[in-house]
């Protein structure tokens, strides 16, 4: 018999009906039969505590991000102090009255010029101005429309007035019908000038020519935008284009020539009218700026052609609603700075023009940055074509040179039996005061005796070749078609008026 046997067996033993448990620290075990430990309980979660600390990190933590978020938005939001314009700004002047403003007594002119020959022989008026129609009846029936509405005496009182002043713009949509109808006016009094040069009366062709100049120069005088400052240059341009042609059709005398170049001397653009028409610029963006900033759709009124009032133009108006998109005083800044160069290139030469850079200043933009987008979308949108525009002065003061040179020359020949001196530097000072200077490079116009031409190198550096070349797109060539090659010695000299 084994020793746990005898111990089951005695009478202590044999009363416990129970199994036997051993205790531990750590809980209780059940040291049954089948010898199996009870299985440990489940890990313990986190606390109540230890969750809602976790949670209060991540909002805490989200609020400082957006914080520093809104904080850095509205620093680079934050406009820049208005700039000072100065030197820039020009602000609005007195009313003059009617009748004393060159400016409306030549607007009323033209109005009263109109006539129903416009709309059904409105190419043929042109033709008739420019020297390619010879129509004897159209031209009778404008100077006796002339006569019936007492249009010169008008002229002459705009042409008297002492004062000029165009209309102050107010408004975006402000209508200038007086512009149409002023370069139609100046079409009007050339073809008075040939009828009066067919007549025999040429000293008065020439000076209703001056007169045309006039008008031109009241434009200038009074512009307050762009499109008188180019109406202007338009007159003065036809002008000058009637000048030359009168001279090689009409029998013009000594005299008359000599009053047609003064004329053409006097008449140049005067560089700070365009200076001021230029800084007055600023109005009109101010008024496309405040646009915008009433109301975002603007952007579609200032420029329809780009696209519909839906799509880009909307996205446009969303984005404009942003403090970071538009920022008006750095818009306007940027548009000042942009302005202060162009108008230190004015009287410049056609070279200087290219070089400056103007015309990739206020470009569309390309990167995709907020900051200011809306502000230089407009600046894109509102800002003249500067390079187009003063190239544009360029030309007419080379026109004007090659006109006053052609005149003289024209003279010249009329003096000396019909030939050409060898250069220019001939005619000084006896017909001009000095050779006449090509504004595209800022040397003397060119000049050929052998081919009988004057020119400009303009903005592709022409050069004439041959007689007869035909200008192209732009170019300026004068053909000196009044002096013809020297006549052998068995011949009389080329009449100098076929």
């Amino acid at each position: 018999m084994s020793l746990e046997q005898a111990a089951h067996q005695s009478p202590f033993f044999a009363k416990l009906d129970t199994p036997l448990r051993v205790q531990f620290h750590s809980g209780a075990v059940n040291a049954n039969t089948t010898g199996a430990p009870p299985p440990l309980p489940s890990p313990a979660g986190p606390s109540c505590f230890r969750r809602h600390h976790r949670l209060t990190a991540l909002v805490l933590t989200f609020l400082v991000l957006k914080a520093l978020l809104a904080g850095l938005y509205l620093r680079q939001a934050r406009d820049e102090p208005p700039p000072d314009l100065t030197e820039i700004e020009i602000p609005r002047p007195p009313k003059i009255p009617d009748e004393q403003n060159a400016y409306s007594l030549l607007a009323q002119a033209a109005a009263a010029a109109q006539t129903p020959l416009l709309q059904t022989r409105k190419n043929d008026i042109h033709a008739l101005a420019t020297g390619t129609l010879r129509d004897d009846a159209l031209h009778a029936e404008l100077l006796a429309h002339a006569e019936a509405c007492n249009l010169w005496p008008q002229v002459a009182a705009a042409l008297a007035a002492p004062d000029a002043q165009g209309p102050w713009p107010t408004k975006l949509d402000s209508f200038i019908p007086e512009i149409g109808q002023v370069r139609f006016l100046a079409q009007y009094m050339i073809i008075r000038a040939i009828g009066e040069a067919r007549r025999g009366d040429t000293h008065q062709a020439v000076q209703t020519l001056r007169d045309v100049f006039a008008v031109g120069t009241i434009i200038e005088n009074s512009s307050t935008s762009l499109i008188h400052y180019l109406t202007g240059l338009a007159i003065k341009t036809v002008a000058l284009d009637a000048t030359r042609r009168l001279a090689v059709t009409q029998p013009l005398s000594g005299e008359d020539l000599r009053f047609a170049i003064a004329t053409v001397r006097a008449s140049r653009i005067n560089p700070e009218n365009t200076r001021r028409t230029f800084r007055l610029e600023l109005n009109f963006f101010r008024l496309c700026l405040d646009e915008v900033l009433r109301d975002r759709k603007g952007l579609y009124k200032l420029s329809p052609e780009t696209g519909g009032p839906q799509g880009a133009h909307r996205r446009l108006a969303v984005m404009g609603k942003l403090r970071l998109t538009l920022k008006p005083n750095k818009t306007t800044r940027l548009y000042t700075e942009n302005l202060r160069e162009v108008i230190q290139l004015i009287g410049k030469d056609s070279t200087a023009i290219t070089s400056s850079g103007i015309a990739n200043s206020l470009r569309y933009p390309r990167l995709p940055n907020p900051e200011n987008f809306v502000g230089k979308i407009l600046l894109a949108i509102v800002t003249p074509t500067w390079p187009k525009i003063l190239q544009s002065g360029v030309r007419h003061e080379t026109a004007f040179s090659g006109t006053e040179a052609f005149l003289a020359l024209r003279l010249y020949a009329l003096e000396h039996d019909n030939t050409l001196p060898a250069t220019l530097d001939a005619l000084v000072p006896d017909y001009l005061s000095a050779v006449p200077r090509d504004h595209a490079d800022g040397k003397p116009i060119r000049y050929s005796r052998e081919f009988h031409a004057l020119w400009s190198v303009g903005e592709n550096n022409l050069d004439v070749t041959r007689a007869g070349q035909k200008p192209e797109k732009r170019d300026l060539i004068l053909d000196l078609v009044f002096a013809a090659p020297a006549a052998p010695a068995d011949q009389e000299p080329a009449p100098l008026h076929p």
